[in-house]
């Protein structure tokens, strides 16, 4: 599975793609932070917005310098 590159798009940074066909018990999820931590409590989970096999991750930038995204997959 190839993901598209992550978008500014106004305040916002959007990662979307969709969940190729054939895969199942597989949970696609988010999480942001303003750094790079091994520390779980740094990272923000981001809502998945998207519907069905579609999925889309936005976070607001705000005021951020930048910003750290990742991607988490896991078997269900």
């Amino acid at each position: 599975m190839q993901l598209q590159q992550g978008q500014k798009n106004g305040n916002n940074f959007v990662i979307s793609f969709t969940q190729p066909s054939g895969v199942s018990d597989i949970t696609f999820g988010a999480e942001w932070g303003s750094s790079i931590s091994s520390n779980l409590a740094d990272w923000t989970a981001i809502p998945d917005t998207g519907s069905g096999s579609a999925h889309t991750f936005s976070v607001s930038i705000g005021n951020n310098q930048r910003i750290f995204v990742r991607l988490k997959v896991t078997s269900s």
